[in-house]
């Protein structure tokens, strides 16, 4: 047998027959394999390889309809129950000397992505690793990095300064050999946001953007490592793209439950309020986002400042070309009536404007420290500050360059934020599936046999869903 011999292969549900799995053949291209000439096969049942080989022989007949003269292989056995235990559909192969019936393959993958779903220790591949701020979040909450991808890689140099233990690959993702990938039980995701940006030109589609397809790579990835929980991070616009469309559409088709959220990070304790995109898809039921995990910020700018007020440089119009240039575009922004301002931040502040990639560019919109007794006098935020209105850790290591550092942090998430979405995901590992329309259909079930009416499991479910029969 070879695929070159290969005349039709189709898909199907497993049928039953009071309680005994049944498989049904029906096609015209029977006639055209061997078993044709005498109407008969034999079969084989390989149940170490979970497949049932059907070659000619002649024990077992092929009905043919007269009606329309098509062939009927009907199979019901307990040899079926234990070869696809567990099992909803199978891929009928028909070829010219036999025909080969075994599970079928995506749902085979589905069984091995349910099968790392209750790992205490989740193992984790982070794809667009940047400098390792998600992954640090990801494993304070008790998940495994194993693997970092990355294309920059003085970022990804400092994942790897964070995390020396983990395998890092460096390069385009649409040209990863995925076989030199781990095996792992979640897959995150923090697709680059310049397509999605506000900043990008609103008539151009998100996926006019060079980095805009990089989200099919990202499911190309979790096709073949078939993890537990996927978990992607981008920007709110994100969540309207073409490619956030997709993904959902694939990941639901591959088993995977969705959820999505919008992440604030001063909900979760955080001095900054960035808001992020967050969808976690689990194969195993029963994720949610849970308000328990929000708290409210105890700090103040104050208290994460690393260099004291009285030794700050401050900048002025008496000093600095800084100050002037600061002060120069926010008169130029007030006359043309938008509304860009200095983004002012006191020490007494609990909430600051969120960092982006290019803190240290001098953009006004970035939060600068003000002077206690002058608001136009300024002083720059260190790395190891932003970091800090970021909430992540002092252990969090920085690369030397001030500017490398900004980027890291700009675009990376917040700590608190997806450091809480990292304990819902470690409790879910460790939790029981709970189906929660299942328990619905069960409660639904239980109370309408109260009835004299024995109605049967199909009938209760369209009951249930307002459908007919």
């Amino acid at each position: 047998m070879s695929a070159n011999n290969l005349i039709k292969t189709y898909s199907s549900k497993i049928g039953d027959k009071d309680g005994t799995k049944r498989v049904w053949i029906e096609s015209q291209k029977i006639h055209e394999t061997l078993m044709a000439e005498h109407l008969k096969y034999e079969p084989e049942y390989d149940f170490e390889n979970k497949k049932i080989i059907l070659r000619p022989g002649f024990t077992h007949s092929i009905i043919v309809r007269q009606k329309n003269n098509m062939p009927v292989i009907d199979i019901v056995n307990r040899n079926i129950n234990k070869i696809f235990d567990g099992y909803n559909h199978i891929v009928i192969k028909l070829y010219n000397d036999e025909i080969i019936i075994e599970p079928l393959k995506e749902e085979t993958e589905q069984k091995r992505a349910k099968e790392k779903s209750n790992n205490k220790t989740p193992t984790m591949i982070e794809i667009f690793a940047g400098g390792g701020t998600l992954v640090k979040s990801l494993k304070d909450a008790g998940i495994k990095p194993i693997a970092a991808i990355e294309l920059e890689d003085k970022y990804l140099q400092n994942t790897e300064l964070n995390n020396p233990n983990i395998i890092t690959y460096c390069g385009d993702l649409a040209k990863l050999d995925i076989s030199l990938l781990p095996d792992a039980d979640i897959i995150s995701a923090g697709i680059p946001c310049e397509g999605y940006s506000q900043a990008q030109t609103k008539a151009e589609k998100f996926e006019a953007h060079p980095t805009g397809s990089l989200g099919f790579y990202v499911l190309k990835i979790i096709d073949a490592i078939r993890p537990a929980v996927v978990l992607i991070e981008e920007v709110p616009n994100f969540k309207n793209s073409a490619i956030a469309t997709m993904a959902r559409y694939v990941l639901t088709s591959m088993g995977y439950n969705i959820s999505e959220t919008e992440l604030i990070g001063s909900d979760y304790g955080s001095l900054t309020k960035r808001k992020r995109y967050c969808m976690v898809a689990s194969i195993k039921k029963g994720f949610k986002f849970l308000d328990s995990y929000k708290i409210e910020c105890n700090k103040t700018v104050k208290d994460i400042l690393e260099i004291p007020i009285d030794d700050r440089e401050w900048h002025s119009i008496h000093n600095s070309r800084l100050a002037s240039f600061y002060l120069k575009k926010e008169a130029e922004h007030i006359a043309k009536g938008n509304g860009f301002r200095i983004a002012r931040t006191s020490i007494n502040d609990n909430i600051t404007a969120t960092i982006t990639k290019g803190h240290y560019l001098q953009r006004i919109t970035e939060p600068i420290l003000v002077h206690p007794e002058d608001s136009n006098c300024f002083s720059i935020f260190t790395p190891r500050e932003i970091a800090r209105i970021n909430s992540l850790p002092d252990d969090f290591k920085l690369p030397e360059a001030k500017t490398t550092s900004g980027e890291i942090i700009g675009q990376g998430v917040c700590y608190n934020a997806f450091n809480a979405v990292g304990k819902m995901i470690v409790q879910h590992f460790n939790s029981i599936e709970y189906d929660e329309e299942k328990e619905k259909l069960l409660a639904f079930k239980e109370k309408i046999n109260t009835t004299n009416v024995d109605y049967t499991n199909d009938q209760i479910s369209c009951f249930f869903n307002g459908t007919l029969f």
